[in-house]
């Protein structure tokens, strides 16, 4: 296949992203917070960015539910 956009010859499932103009091979979207396309070249970094995140959110919350019921997060040290 010819890109007309970027005047090059791509596979067939590759697609033009208009963010980043440039084509991607498995083109599955353009992350705004990554500033970059997502496709076939790093979709398992990016599917494994997520779980990291996933786990990253899990532990902060534990974390946090272990503050609030030892109290060292809601300590009342300004009541004198």
């Amino acid at each position: 296949m010819f890109c007309t956009v970027c005047s090059a010859y791509v596979n067939e499932d590759a697609k033009h992203c208009g963010a980043c103009n440039r084509c991607a091979g498995g083109f599955d979207h353009h992350c705004n917070w990554l500033n970059n396309c997502i496709g076939e070249a790093n979709y398992w970094d990016f599917y494994n960015l997520i779980c990291l995140y996933l786990v990253f959110m899990i532990v902060f919350q534990v974390v946090s539910i272990i503050g609030f019921i030892d109290g060292t997060i809601m300590e009342k040290t300004w009541m004198v």
